[in-house]
């Protein structure tokens, strides 16, 4: 070989190295971020890595759920900070205050007005009476009645009032005249006459409970048991034999009162009341033998009215 084919062969070679050198890539990065590569003898560079990172748009598989209520999603509560309160907590928070406040008010005025319309220390009292009873049947007048009674105030002006009396009275029935003992009569008494009455009536007033006089109405029923006995006296000899004769029956009927109550404390009132009673149902005669018969039956079934005045003590 000669030197020119030498030379020849030594430039194809380097001619044959340069082109498979140049069709190698060759990459690597800049001073200043962006990256670079040498393709066929080409530069190429890219300098998108360092511009603003992209925001990143969330796959429909992960947005964000919408939150349509607070009160189910778990909140981190800081040790120095307390939560912010939900709608849910504000609900509970604030409509109990705003009842309570209504409530208070409510059972303030109520008190109030019980304070003001109430100047006893209960609606509660028991009474006791002392008067004139008259049993119109008898004849005799009037004689001293005793009595008593337990009521309530329902509210300012009705009232409902339980009542107790018993009265007695001595008659004089000529019962020696009746008598086969031979003898003259003894002016005076020869019998007694006492009545059992309870009744259970309404009480209207008037006026309410602040006031200090209260006059009412009443209207109720009644029942009372009467009896008539033989007291053995008139006549000579014998008494003791003749004594113990009795006419005795009870009658159910109605009730009526009209009266006045007069604050004097906190826990008394003084009463004024007349009341009377008026049999509608008689309950057959009880006759003991005797002097006394069935004929003197009315004295025991006898209407009775009384006047009476008491005390009435709230407790």
């Amino acid at each position: 070989m000669t030197k020119i084919q030498f030379i020849f062969a030594i430039l194809g070679a380097l001619f044959c190295y340069g082109n498979a050198y140049g069709a190698l890539e060759s990459t690597g990065q800049t001073a200043n971020g962006c990256n670079y590569s040498v393709i066929n003898g080409k530069y190429l560079y890219d300098c998108s890595n360092t511009a603003k990172p992209a925001t990143s748009t969330p796959s429909p598989s992960k947005a964000a759920p919408v939150v349509e209520s607070y009160s189910s999603i778990p909140v981190m509560h800081s040790s120095t900070a307390s939560p912010a309160p939900t709608s849910a907590t504000l609900e509970k928070t604030v409509e109990p205050k705003r009842q309570s406040s209504t409530s208070s008010a409510a059972s303030l005025d109520t008190a109030r007005g019980s304070e003001e319309s109430s100047p006893f220390t209960s609606q509660s009292y028991f009474g006791f009476l002392a008067g004139s009873t008259g049993l119109n049947a008898s004849g005799a007048g009037k004689s001293t009645g005793l009595g008593l009674t337990l009521g309530s105030n329902l509210d300012d002006y009705v009232g409902l009032e339980l009542n107790y009396s018993y009265t007695t009275q001595d008659l004089n029935l000529d019962l020696a005249n009746r008598s086969t003992i031979p003898g003259s009569n003894v002016p005076g008494t020869d019998s007694s006459l006492n009545a059992h009455l309870l009744s259970a009536e309404v009480q209207l007033h008037a006026t309410d409970l602040a006031s200090r006089a209260r006059p009412y109405v009443s209207a109720g029923i009644g029942w009372k048991r009467s009896s008539l006995e033989d007291l053995g006296q008139g006549g000579f000899a014998g008494n003791a034999a003749i004594a113990g004769s009795k006419v005795s029956q009870s009658t159910f009927g109605s009730t009526a009162a009209v009266g006045t109550k007069i604050r004097v404390s906190e826990s008394f009132q003084g009463v004024i009341d007349f009341r009377y009673f008026l049999p509608i149902i008689n309950g057959a005669a009880t006759v003991a033998p005797g002097r006394l018969t069935q004929a003197d039956a009315p004295l025991t079934k006898s209407s009775l009215y009384q006047f009476q005045l008491g005390v009435l003590y709230h407790f």
